[in-house]
């Protein structure tokens, strides 16, 4: 029996098998500690019990069950389950400790399968057999820098190399390894997702009339965020009551909050129509089921108007590459060049930090001369209102 814990009989769990025992040194959370165990029964029909961690060391009810039906699934699969502290000492393998993460974390996540073939693709050939205290800094640097020649993008390496970062701290989390975590030592590649491309005037027109012929309501849809610098998640998550058309504004509540959008003309003629059109959604801009579209959806119709326009040669550089989100990039650039405030641009747009609107400062008119002449011309003014100052009279001398 622990020392820390008393001589009671372990207590049940809402889980099959699960069980806790309260101590009586240990407190954590202004409360006394609990101990959690699992039993099951071995294939000659022993039973086991598993002392398995502390609530204070992250281990919880509801973990233990998924531990204790790993290894129900392992003692049918013919496998022996090993305890969790023999893992820690034999040395678990990563292609066994990505199981665990795969079957355990990978289920929270919407790209799921994307993480799954990264693995399949990159890792498991390089890492799978080996221990996880075998895995080296050196070892996983080497491997970041193959990645990168091989032309994967840094941001493509940046998620490959995080999803080994990840497989540790949940193992760690979980109390299934002891040992360090070789990625701390490994810096991740710097990503540059900037894109430097925006329309010309003459481009953008000929851009929505390519649009216009593959489709009307993504002609509108286009048209929106060029007009307003709208987010595509934005437009298509449009409802009727997030419209104002009595004082034309746009009320949304999007990826950085709330901020209302006046609408100018354009705008409020097609807005105007899309409520016309669809009355029997709620959406201004449905599917043809009536629901929301989803954001990849532009890779359709848009997609297709690009190419016809011809704006993306051969070969181009992806941040010169014309997506839909240049018209969201166009919009600012062009409030840029005509002198809007940088602060004015970011409140329009919705980014998240002044930093992301910095980027168009290069395209602001170049006002630094003007700034220079501003103390100087105080000055001159100053000077001029002295000099035409009228005397005051003079009182008369006593005689």
């Amino acid at each position: 029996m622990d020392k820390n814990t008393t001589e009671n009989v372990r207590k049940p769990t809402r889980f099959t098998g699960v069980y806790q025992l309260e101590s009586t040194r240990k407190r954590y959370d202004g409360r006394p500690d609990l101990c959690f165990y699992i039993t099951y029964k071995q294939p000659d029909g022993k039973k086991v019990w598993e002392k398995l961690g502390w609530r204070s060391e992250k281990m919880t009810a509801s973990l233990a069950n998924d531990i204790r039906s790993d290894r129900m699934q392992q003692i049918r699969l013919g496998e022996e389950a090993i305890p969790v502290q023999r893992r820690k000492e034999s040395g678990m393998t990563f292609g066994a400790a990505w199981d665990i993460f795969d079957s355990k974390w990978l289920p929270n996540l919407k790209n799921a399968e994307h993480e799954r073939m990264y693995y399949r693709l990159h890792l498991k050939s390089a890492l799978a057999k080996k221990t996880l205290a075998a895995i080296t800094p050196l070892e996983l640097e080497g491997m970041k820098t193959r990645l990168l020649k091989k032309g994967l993008a840094p941001a493509s390496v940046r998620l490959i190399m995080g999803n080994i970062r990840r497989v540790y701290n949940k193992l760690i989390e979980w109390d299934l390894y002891s040992g360090p975590n070789p990625m701390e030592k490994v810096k991740l590649p710097k990503v540059d997702n900037a894109r430097d491309r925006f329309l010309t005037a003459d481009e953008a027109q000929t851009l929505l009339a390519a649009v216009k012929k593959r489709s009307l309501m993504w002609h509108d849809i286009s048209l929106v965020s060029l007009h307003t610098g709208m987010r595509l998640s934005e437009i298509l998550g449009l409802r009727s009551q997030d419209v104002d058309l009595n004082n034309r504004v746009i009320h949304l509540d999007g990826k950085t909050g709330k901020r209302s959008i006046p609408m100018n003309d354009a705008v409020f003629a097609t807005i105007l129509d899309a409520a016309e059109k669809r009355k029997g959604s709620e959406l201004l801009f449905p599917s043809q089921k009536g629901t929301q579209l989803p954001s990849d959806s532009a890779t359709s119709s848009f997609a297709r108007a690009v190419a016809d326009a011809g704006l993306n040669p051969p070969n181009v550089d992806r941040r010169h590459k014309v997506v839909f989100h240049t018209l969201r990039h166009t919009y600012c650039s062009w409030l840029a060049m005509e002198g809007v405030p940088l602060y004015v641009i970011g409140e329009m747009v919705g980014h998240k930090s002044p930093e992301m609107t910095k980027r168009y400062s290069h395209l602001c008119p170049d006002k630094r001369i003007q700034t220079v002449n501003v103390v100087q011309a105080m000055f001159a003014q100053g000077t001029a209102t002295e000099t035409t100052k009228l005397p005051l009279p003079r009182k008369p001398r006593r005689k």
